[in-house]
């Protein structure tokens, strides 16, 4: 939680400063141990409410639960999600 904290304050920074960065593309990729996609909102929604802000392009979310062991994501679709959402920045 933190470090989207620090994000989201860095950003502000650039806001408040007046520099123009609007129109660039962005993505959010995560994953958490529950299985209840609801947990990720704490991320997801100020990554949203960011990009929106600045103007950004949300290019897409990449949202992997049930990872809570070593290894439990390559047992899930997210490194190839990651990967294609990471092809369309």
């Amino acid at each position: 939680m933190y470090i989207i904290k620090a994000v989201i304050d860095k950003l502000y920074a650039f806001c408040v400063a007046g520099k123009d960065i609007a129109g660039k593309a962005c993505g959010l990729i995560a994953c958490c141990e529950e299985n209840d996609m609801s947990v990720l909102d704490g991320v997801r929604i100020p990554v949203e409410r960011s990009a929106a802000l600045m103007k950004w392009h949300m290019a897409g979310e990449v949202l992997v639960p049930g990872v809570l062991n070593a290894g439990d994501i390559e047992k899930t679709d997210g490194c190839d999600m990651a990967a294609a959402l990471a092809d369309k920045i």
